[in-house]
């Protein structure tokens, strides 16, 4: 009697779709409140604390508005200048010259802080330093240059002669299968 009970109370539970789907629960509530105390409502009265906010400091500093922007026209002029002289791509320096123009609160510290390329230069001093923990640890095999040498004529000559070192016996000393601009050379 458990059991068919048990089953019964299932079957009225669960709801099976034309797709055949099933769900356990029932849809969530719908209506003002639910909206209110969900996260879109969140949203909206943060996001309406913050206009209220701005619109406060913007009434609280009115006077100083003509000094805020004229401080945001010379900064905006030497950053102009600034991309204008930088050696880069036209397609990039005109997209920052329309960033910067348009925004210059925004447009500039994004600028210097996508030129600072901090988590890339983060990432790549890490690596380099595991890459030097670990040197020691992998090795070349002897013999690999001249198995190279033997396969491929010409392919070694750059690890047993890197250009600029005055001599033409170096060893490579790169861990297994590293990109040979990691590679450096010691003398034999």
């Amino acid at each position: 009697m458990q059991k068919k009970q048990f089953q019964q109370n299932m079957k009225d539970k669960v709801r099976v779709f034309e797709d055949g789907g099933i769900r356990l629960l029932k849809r969530g509530q719908k209506g003002v409140v639910h909206a209110i105390f969900s996260r879109f409502g969140l949203v909206l009265v943060l996001l309406l604390l913050q206009a209220f906010a701005l619109f406060s400091l913007l009434q609280w500093f009115g006077g100083l508005l003509p000094h805020y922007f004229g401080g945001t026209l010379l900064v905006t002029a030497a950053m102009m200048v600034y991309l204008l002289n930088q050696d880069m791509d036209n397609s990039v320096r005109i997209t920052w010259l329309v960033v910067t123009a348009l925004m210059p609160v925004l447009g500039v510290p994004l600028f210097w802080y996508t030129k600072a390329d901090i988590g890339h230069n983060a990432l790549k001093k890490r690596l380099m330093d595991l890459e030097s923990q670990t040197r020691a640890q992998l090795p070349q095999p002897e013999g690999v240059e001249q198995r190279l040498e033997a396969d491929s004529p010409g392919a070694a000559s750059p690890a047993s002669a890197p250009p600029g070192r005055g001599s033409s016996r170096w060893r490579a000393t790169c861990g297994g299968g590293a990109a040979a601009s990691r590679c450096t050379a010691i003398p034999l």
